[in-house]
């Protein structure tokens, strides 16, 4: 009744071709509606996921959907034609369609551990006292988030906040969410917190990428506070250099001045009256 050869054999509980039809149809018809049904609801994730989330669910988006549509195909030709025999190109070219949806949750599982190739390339690229644009830049690429932000925790407008989520003093843990954003802390090695990562929630499954970018951020963040820190010192160092360069040229000045208005006068006073008390004093062993 399949269009099988007369060799094949079925193991069968109640051989009736009336029921054989009926049943095949009824598979058939719900074949379509399960076909249907589950590429709708692949489209919609992929249509409401977002970043790496959509990256990696689109190839297993675009497989599933393919092999529905060869499976309903495949169902509405049982349907319509006579003879299973004639369906054998159609059976085929199913099979193959269907080695994509494997082939694909492949391609979704290397494009995940390409991400944290991603995370490598920021490391490599925030080497140095990378400032917080170049941070966030670099964040908006691996996530593939435009939206991305980094602020302090400080400077989070407090109407973002829920009430239970506003504190005080703005010292303590920052809520899981902020505005409807993903808020993820930058902490430094030894705890402290450095800013806030405000990002879409798409990114909650992905806990380890956002980790090891985390992660990256805060050495480029104490790096740049430490670039910083180590500028407005080297500042420091040269102002009092100026300082003291400016007070010695000040010192020299007066003790010129004073050279010039005290003592260079006097000397020159001593000089005329010597000279006036030599030429008063006619006694040579006296001028002498």
């Amino acid at each position: 009744w399949n269009g099988f050869p007369a060799t094949a054999w079925w193991p069968t509980l109640y051989p009736s071709h009336p029921l054989f039809t009926v049943v095949s149809r009824i598979v058939s018809v719900a074949g379509i509606a399960f076909a249907v049904v589950y590429m709708g609801l692949w489209l919609r994730r992929w249509r409401n996921s977002h970043g790496i989330t959509r990256r990696l669910v689109t190839p297993i988006a675009i497989a599933s959907a393919v092999a529905c549509a060869a499976e309903i195909a495949e169902l509405v030709a049982v349907l319509t034609w006579a003879g299973s025999h004639d369906l054998d190109p159609v059976y085929e070219i199913e099979a193959y369609l269907q080695i994509g949806v494997p082939l694909a949750f492949a391609v979704s599982v290397m494009r995940r551990r390409f991400a944290r190739t991603r995370i490598v390339g920021l490391l490599l690229s925030l080497q140095g006292p990378a400032r917080v644009p170049s941070i966030t830049s670099a964040l908006r690429s691996v996530f593939e988030d435009p939206r991305l932000e980094i602020v302090e925790w400080t400077s989070v407008p407090p109407v973002l906040l829920s009430p239970a989520a506003r504190p005080a003093s703005r010292v303590p843990e920052p809520p899981r969410s902020v505005g409807g954003r993903l808020c993820l802390p930058i902490r430094s090695s030894s705890g402290e917190q450095l800013a806030v990562v405000l990002a879409d929630p798409s990114l909650s499954p992905h806990d380890d990428l956002v980790q090891a970018a985390l992660t990256a951020s805060s050495f480029a963040l104490e790096n740049a506070r430490l670039d910083e820190a180590l500028r407005a010192q080297l500042q420091e160092v040269r102002d009092s250099r100026r300082r003291i360069i400016e007070a010695g040229t000040a010192e020299r000045r007066r003790l010129d001045r004073d050279l010039h208005d005290g003592t260079q006068q006097r000397l020159l006073g001593l000089k005329i009256m010597l000279a006036t008390a030599e030429a008063d004093i006619g006694d040579g062993a006296a001028r002498a």
